[in-house]
């Protein structure tokens, strides 16, 4: 049985499989699906070719069928759906249509929010789009790391809401509750920053972003590579094409977070309140954030100011990477009748090794290969274009530069996985389609940018004795 591990978030659904486990493009060349969904004629358009049209038709897009996944009826109904979850339905057909190339049984991570009622729903999906589907593990217990017995937190975001998971673990890690800490999520997080970085277009140029819905959809396009940008740096540039000009304003790390501050107080409100209340006072606990929540900047640093909490950033796609291996050790190998659900793990040493080791088995990229010299990749970012940063971490384009920003893109290390990030404003390509905003990258991928034909060869340095 060559199964399949699917990470549920409405924020981007991962797919891994294979041995070792890695994370499989499900979405076309990405390797996450949001949950976007558009009708078209007769058809639904879903993941992220919905989600790049989402804001030149607001009125017909749908990203909420995930996060309210029931049975309750479309008003209007659609010609391919009548109801939230045949829209879901649709999302998955959709991926399963590329990741069943790769495997012949699936297990489900789940969010900690989904109830019994969610569950059946998922396989009467599976059951309609003949998915082999061999269960459910909770979310947050599949995407455990190794660390102490104790007190475990899971902060996870979706696209509507922050979620906390309380764990446990003493011989099992066990899901205690979870709750919703509010519902704004990444589409409110992400449209209070793209109002702010509009009116500091208006400002420094008198262009209007927001005034047409094609600058619009292109100004949150480009949000996630500044956020990435600004991870490591305090300005970033973000440019936007405007009939025939191009215009760009340098956005500010300190703006972003203090329009961010209360969000990211009432999380740190209700972290602390779940520490009050699961665990004796002075005992520390392990704060693990999911990928989705290390791309935020700031929000890593308020969470490590708390005291006694050590915060582990977790891997894209941990809990769809450990699935493979840790359904085996919670069935022993045996196939179960029915689809079983699982809110609980072994947490022995050797059970925690056993899940870290596929988590961290996939080959992660080391260095960018440029006209025979190799450039490490850090966390900090390595830039590339024609004017790479004075303090030399970059890569100076050689040649003919037309076309190329000073600071076209940037690679680094971001939860333990290679990140491009596309900065410029005549494109960066990854293996011959476009980059779109962020992009991990694995072993072998070649970067150009613009309409260049040399490619940066992304590669892997191995130690002398490494097989």
């Amino acid at each position: 049985m060559n199964l399949l591990g699917l990470e549920l978030s409405d924020a981007g659904i991962l797919v891994a499989g294979g041995e070792p486990p890695r994370l499989l493009r499900v979405d076309d060349d990405a390797i996450e699906s949001p949950g976007f969904a558009l009708p078209e004629k007769k058809n639904l358009v879903t993941g992220r070719a919905a989600e790049l049209r989402a804001r030149l038709f607001p009125r017909q897009i749908m990203n909420r069928f995930w996060d309210h996944l029931s049975t309750d009826p479309l008003d209007p109904p659609l010609p391919a759906a009548g109801n939230q979850a045949e829209v879901a339905c649709a999302h998955l057909a959709h991926i399963w249509d590329q990741a069943r190339h790769f495997g012949n049984a699936l297990v489900i991570a789940v969010p900690g929010f989904f109830q019994r009622t969610q569950l059946g729903l998922l396989l009467g999906m599976a059951q309609e789009l003949a998915i082999p589907l061999q269960g459910f593990v909770s979310l947050p217990v599949a995407a455990a790391v190794p660390g102490p017995e104790g007190l475990h937190l899971h902060v996870d975001i979706h696209l509507h809401r922050w979620e906390v998971s309380v764990l446990k673990a003493e011989g099992r890690l066990e899901f205690q509750e979870g709750f919703t800490v509010n519902e704004k999520g990444l589409e409110g997080l992400y449209k209070l920053w793209v109002q702010a970085a509009a009116a500091e277009f208006v400002r420094m140029t008198r262009f209007d972003p927001l005034h047409s819905a094609e600058t619009e959809q292109e100004l949150y396009r480009r949000l996630p590579a500044v956020l990435a940008a600004l991870q490591q740096e305090q300005a970033a540039t973000i440019a936007i094409p405007g009939g025939h000009s191009h215009y760009s304003v340098s956005l500010m790390r300190g703006m972003l977070l203090e329009i961010a501050r209360p969000v990211y107080d009432e999380l740190l409100a209700a972290v602390h309140d779940a520490r009050r209340r699961h665990a004796a006072p002075g005992t520390a606990a392990a704060v693990e954030i999911s990928q989705r929540v290390a791309r935020l900047p700031g929000i890593r640093e308020r969470l490590a100011q708390m005291p006694d909490t050590r915060v582990v950033e977790l891997p894209a796609g941990a809990a769809a990477l450990a699935l493979p291996a840790l359904w085996r050790e919670l069935t022993e190998g045996r196939r179960t009748a029915g689809a079983s659900f699982f809110s609980s793990r072994p947490w022995s040493a050797a059970a925690r090794s056993s899940a870290s080791d596929q988590v961290l088995s996939t080959p992660c990229p080391t260095h960018l290969l440029y006209r025979n010299l190799a450039y490490p990749i850090t966390a900090n970012p390595l830039t590339i274009g024609t004017v790479p940063p004075a303090e030399g971490h970059g890569i100076r384009i050689e040649g003919d530069p037309g076309g190329i920003d000073p600071r076209h893109c940037t690679v680094h290390l971001q939860a333990g996985q290679a990140v491009l990030t596309d900065l410029s404003s005549s494109g960066t390509f990854l293996n011959d389609r476009r980059a779109g905003g962020l992009e991990a990258l694995k072993v072998g991928d070649a970067i150009r940018v613009a309409k260049t034909a040399e490619a940066i060869i992304v590669i892997a340095c191995l130690d002398r004795n490494e097989a």
